[in-house]
């Protein structure tokens, strides 16, 4: 299938490009001699184009039309032209899509026919400077200043036959037969052991041969080619398919051929890891594997197997049997070349075998696993359990069993870096004492491990996981998954190096383990009844203490569909982004940066209903779309966090009320309502903020008992990272404080009372960012009685944005006559180590409104004059008595009797 489509790509090439020798429909004025540079294509309207670099353009409507003509001219320069509909030119110099690639001049001039996708996309490369373009859709010429001269042969091409090829160990040299006496060159096309077709080569006219080297030995490559010229290509020519040839000691000698056929049945049991030598195979179900590819090179003497069972639920007993044909015969019947008997094991195994002297190139190994008795044979067809086959060579190897060598998966005391040799694993269950490599992850990736009806009975499992980018926590029960703040083993370090030892397995179910956090290249091992782990971790985690630097930078990624673009054009990403950035320099008071890129537009190469109907797919088309401009979605830099742009993402082609408004984690934010406001609440999160909630217990404020206090998310309707996220309220106090590096909010600022008084606290809402401006203290930190390991922060604030212009009869009074208290250390449910502290806003006059809407119970929040709270912990009352100052000012304020218990 991937050769049907790829030779129908190749054919509609042929026939979309036109060069018209007629007349030009008009002239192509000097736009960059009036203006600067654009993006910005609309139908019959001359840009300038951005020097230097590759610019990318693109306009729709396209298929509306039976025909497009791109002109370029002016400047100085040599500019090279690359089109396509329906997606984004390939620029290199082999190019296959439409382009004009005249020499010395920017002058240039591509005519699409009949186009059939609506996104029509034009790539610019080369020097140039003060370049003009225009696209004008339904015309068959191009206007004057580009040119007709489409620089190399033209006509219809006769397809070039008889492909053949002769290989090496590392080289394929191909022949053909050229048939025409016009093109400009060959283009061959390779595929390998089966994969997708791609361009591989470019063969100037008039040539017959082609040798592809660097090859990998007993490898099967496919081939393909078709010639080219300026306005057709030829059809395609016969595939030819030739492998390579043996890669050992004599590479005239291929690998031996005819071995007898054997499969493995059912879906219970399967080989899971296949160590020797060099190789190190980890595998997930199947009844036959044929890994030839891999090849494992030993010496002769004594050498090391590794071998280890896998289930899908409970272990059974397994029995391993493994062959090598020494004398390269094609069997593996001859005396020794059974080299493990069937061997009884329902965990990962090592046995010592002889390599005789005699043994010399490249051969054969299979190896055989059946449940409950060992197989007849290397030929049988076993009902439960699995067949393998590897390459085996004999040029020598280091003892793989050497406890110096730390990639030794049978030192019980190592835990390899498993992700620097195999890819991430699928697995979603742990084998005892197998190492597998985790997938990246920003969030958690969880593993069962069964220890049911295991021999002997498993009294304990060391979970280990170390290697690899971020930081992540380990937790482990035996009764369920675990949850954040619940009573599962945790381990909580420094970096990826974990420990957690389950003492009292489920002896007849699943345990299950969660990595949780920001990570990439991680090994991860579950090791039975040992009483100690693989790794030694370091530092204790104090988790995330604060945002250490003075600024942010945002790469901005904005997606289109194919059948849908982006309404947030540059210019409005770029106003909402500026709102942005005032509003950070102003919650900072001057001590942070907001900065900002707007990456060139990506489309998407799908319609929108794809991810609408299934939003868990998006990831998986944004995310190596970033990875292919060369950044890390996950770890894109110190500073810096990633902004995804697109519409709304969900049903009903983003509905308001099925879609994704915006969400965020840190280092990646994706944004669909395109509003400042968002962006800095989104922005928030990124950096590690949690959601601004609120708490309250029926009828009381908070009674400090969790089973009866109730949190609701987004409850601080006051604060930024609550429902303010709408209207660029206020960060609160306690988040602002969690900027450090420099702090925005000093302990000067908001003080840490310990001693009974009056205090009096200026507006912190009123600050710009000369500062906030004002002449005392601007909050106040008071703990909570009995371990004081709960924080509260007293703030005042005057105004609320949302209601500028129309005040709300509660909320602004009731903020200008009153004190916010939000509560830190209480209720947290920070799953993941990047989060900060939720800051939880009390309600003051807790049941007092109902409505459709939760939060409309939190508008009368605020303790207002006159009004006591007392801690639940009896550490202390507070209550405001007096206000004064100007409203609008930093030198509004409020007093606040605290009364230390």
């Amino acid at each position: 299938m991937n050769l049907l489509s790829s030779k129908l790509t190749k054919m509609l090439l042929g026939s979309i490009v036109l060069f018209s020798p007629s007349a030009f429909a008009a002239d192509l004025p000097d736009v960059c001699a009036t203006q600067g540079p654009s993006t910005s294509l609309t139908d019959g309207t001359p840009i300038c184009v951005a020097n230097g670099g590759t610019a990318w353009l693109s306009i729709g409507g396209g298929n509306a039309h039976n025909s497009i003509a791109i002109t370029t001219a002016h400047g100085t320069g040599d500019l090279n032209l690359f089109v396509r509909n329906g997606g984004w030119p390939n620029t290199a110099s082999n190019s296959t899509d439409p382009k004009s690639l005249n020499s010395g001049t920017n002058s240039e001039c591509v005519i699409i026919s009949n186009p059939s996708q609506y996104w029509t996309n034009v790539g610019i490369t080369g020097t140039r400077s003060g370049a003009s373009l225009v696209v004008d859709l339904g015309a068959t010429s191009c206007r004057s200043g580009g040119t007709t001269d489409p620089g190399g042969n033209t006509g219809a091409i006769t397809a070039p036959n008889n492909l053949a090829g002769t290989s090496t160990s590392n080289s394929i040299t191909l022949t053909w037969s050229d048939n025409s006496n016009n093109e400009d060159n060959f283009i061959i096309q390779r595929s390998v052991d089966g994969s997708a077709w791609a361009d591989h080569a470019t063969v100037v006219a008039n040539t017959t041969t082609y040798t592809d080297s660097g090859l990998t030995a007993n490898k099967t490559y496919s081939y393909v080619m078709y010639a080219k010229n300026t306005t057709n290509s030829s059809g395609w020519s016969s595939t030819l398919s030739v492998t390579t040839k043996d890669g050992g000691t004599d590479p005239t000698d291929p690998t031996p051929t005819g071995y007898c056929s054997a499969t493995g049945g059912g879906t219970y049991e399967w080989i899971a890891g296949v160590k020797l030598g060099n190789v190190n195979n980890s595998s997930t179900q199947s009844n036959y594997a044929d890994y030839t590819a891999q090849t494992a090179n030993i010496g002769t003497g004594t050498n090391s197997i590794t071998l280890t069972p896998g289930f899908n639920s409970g272990q059974y007993d397994e029995y391993f049997s493994v062959w090598i044909d020494f004398n390269r015969d094609g069997d593996f019947v001859d005396s020794g070349e059974q080299v493990v008997n069937g061997v009884k094991t329902r965990a990962a195994i090592t046995r010592t075998f002889n390599v005789p002297s005699s043994a010399s190139g490249k051969t054969r190994m299979r190896v055989a696993m059946k449940y409950n008795s060992a197989t007849s044979g290397p030929c049988a067809n076993i009902a439960s359990g699995e067949i393998e086959d590897y390459s085996v060579s004999f040029d020598g190897a280091t003892d793989p069993t050497d406890p110096t060598d730390p990639t030794d998966p049978t030192d019980p005391d190592t835990l390899p870096d498993v992700c620097a040799t195999q890819e991430p694993s699928e697995a979603t269950s742990l084998q005892d004492g197998v190492p597998i490599c985790v997938p990246a992850t920003s969030s958690f990736k969880g593993y069962s491990v069964s220890t049911y009806n295991t021999n002997p009975t498993v009294t304990s499992i060391a979970f280990s996981s170390a290697h690899g980018l971020g930081n992540l926590d380990l937790a482990a029960r035996n009764d369920g998954w675990p949850k954040p703040g619940d009573d599962s083993l945790r381990s909580r370090h420094v970096g990826n190096t974990e420990c957690v030892i389950l003492t009292n397995p489920n002896a007849n179910g699943w345990n299950n383990v969660n990595l949780e956090g920001l990570f990439k290249g991680v090994s991860v091992v579950a090791d039975f009844n040992a009483t100690k782990c693989r790794v030694t971790p370091g530092a204790s985690d104090p988790g995330n203490t604060g945002y250490k630097y003075n600024k942010v930078h945002v790469l901005v990624y904005p997606f289109r569909f194919l059948d849908k673009d982006l309404s947030f054009t540059t210019a409005k990403i770029n106003e909402e982004m500026t709102k942005a950035q005032s509003y950070f320099r102003e919650q900072s008071y001057g001590k942070f940066d907001f900065t900002w890129e707007v990456k060139p537009k990506i489309t998407i190469q799908t319609n929108k209903s794809t991810v609408d109907n299934d939003k868990n797919k998006w990831k998986d088309y944004y995310r190596p779309a970033i990875q292919a401009t060369g950044v890390d979605p996950d770890f894109p830099g110190a500073g810096t966090i990633i902004m995804v742009a697109a519409e709304k993402i969900g049903p009903n082609d983003g509905a308001p009320a099925t879609a994704i408004n915006s969400q965020a984690s840190p280092p990646l934010m994706e944004i669909y309502t395109h509003a400042g406001s968002t962006i800095a609440h989104e922005t928030g999160h990124a950096l590690g903020l949690h959601h601004s909630k609120s708490i309250e217990s029926g009828g009381s404020t908070i009674t400090g008992n969790a089973a009866s206090d109730t949190v609701t998310d987004y409850g601080n309707v006051f604060a930024m990272m609550g429902m303010g996220g709408h209207t660029f309220e206020e960060l609160n106090l306690m988040y602002k404080s969690y900027f450090v590096n420099p702090a925005w909010i000093s302990e000067a600022d908001v003080p840490t009372i310990t001693t009974s008084g009056t205090y009096r606290l200026y507006t912190f809402d009123q600050g710009s960012s000369a500062g906030h401006g004002t002449p005392g203290i601007i909050g106040l930190k008071l703990k909570s009685g009995g371990t004081g390991d709960k924080t509260y922060w007293v703030e005042y604030r005057t105004s609320q944005h949302g209601e500028e212009g129309s005040p709300d009869p509660l909320r602004t009074p009731l903020l200008q006559n009153g004190i916010l208290v939000n509560l830190q250390g209480y209720q947290d449910d920070n799953a993941q180590p990047w989060w900060n502290h939720t800051s939880l806003l009390l309600d003051f006059t807790p049941n007092s409104r109902s409505s459709s809407w939760a939060l409309e119970d939190f508008n009368d929040a605020p303790l207002t004059i006159g009004n006591t709270f007392s801690d639940p912990w009896a550490g202390f009352t507070i209550t405001p008595t007096a206000k004064g100052g100007t409203l609008g000012t930093p030198n509004a304020w409020i007093d606040v009797e605290v009364i230390i218990q």
